[in-house]
């Protein structure tokens, strides 16, 4: 004999009806889509402003003192953008920030 009946879903119909996001498969998974430089853009990110900051030639504790972050905050954002765009060291990252035009915006 089958068990009692399962109790009713008592979330709202907009949650259930939600679309999904397709899910990547590893065979026929489509690259991600290239972010649009941030100058385009002209959205700021806190990792926008730490590249900036660092092209400006000021140091880290220089960096977390003007934008009121902490010292391992700025040393994560840098490492975020070694990770992401490759750079080596904030030499490199200075010139990336010159390079895509971060420093021509105020």
């Amino acid at each position: 004999m089958p068990g009692p009946p399962s109790p009713p879903c008592h979330r709202p119909a907009a949650i259930i009806a939600r679309p999904r996001h397709p899910r990547k498969t590893r065979a026929g998974a489509a690259p991600a889509a290239k972010a649009a430089p941030v100058a385009a853009t002209g959205t700021r990110t806190a990792t926008t402003e730490v590249s900036r900051s660092i092209a400006r030639g000021r140091t880290n504790q220089e960096t977390a003192d003007e934008l009121f972050i902490s010292l391992g905050t700025v040393k994560d954002h840098l490492s975020a953008i070694q990770a992401k765009l490759g750079p080596r060291n904030r030499i490199e990252v200075a010139a990336w920030a010159w390079e895509n035009r971060l420093m021509d915006t105020p």
